[in-house]
């Protein structure tokens, strides 16, 4: 089966009426420490869970951002395609979450500042009918929570 190449790609959503901008560029509500609608995708290779160099670049703007706000926590959602029985997915989507937490706690982001959760399946993007869409869902997410 042809591997796909991890790939980070970063998103943002601006939150209305916020005063101050962040190193990747998301708004924040200093006033109402509301979650961030920001979030930072990872993209794996079938049944894989390593980052590629790629991704720990992107992953450095990740750890810069936590270390300027530093009451700032983050979930770490895994996720996987269809393919396979839905326990290995479920086991693999946590291995895919808890590499990008690894690799922020190796960069000096504290632990209790984190949340991983294997999702498996659960909430895929895409409906898993062609090579692409699988591709698509084996990824993690992180959202910024204040």
């Amino acid at each position: 089966m042809k591997k796909y190449a991890a790939i980070l790609m970063m998103s943002t959503a601006l939150l209305a009426g916020c005063a101050c901008k962040d190193p990747m560029g998301a708004s924040c509500n200093q006033e109402t420490k509301k979650v961030m609608a920001t979030e930072s995708k990872s993209y794996f290779a079938f049944d894989s869970s390593t980052l590629s160099s790629a991704d720990k670049m992107e992953l450095d703007k990740v750890v810069k951002r936590l270390k300027k706000h530093p009451d700032e926590k983050i979930r770490i959602e895994g996720y996987t395609d269809i393919t396979g029985p839905a326990a290995y997915n479920l086991k693999l989507s946590e291995k895919r979450a808890m590499s990008v937490a690894n690799y922020l706690i190796g960069n000096g982001i504290s632990a209790d500042r984190i949340e991983v959760e294997g999702m498996g399946v659960a909430g895929s993007a895409k409906d898993n009918a062609t090579a692409a869409e699988r591709a698509a869902n084996r990824k993690t997410v992180i959202h910024f929570r204040m």
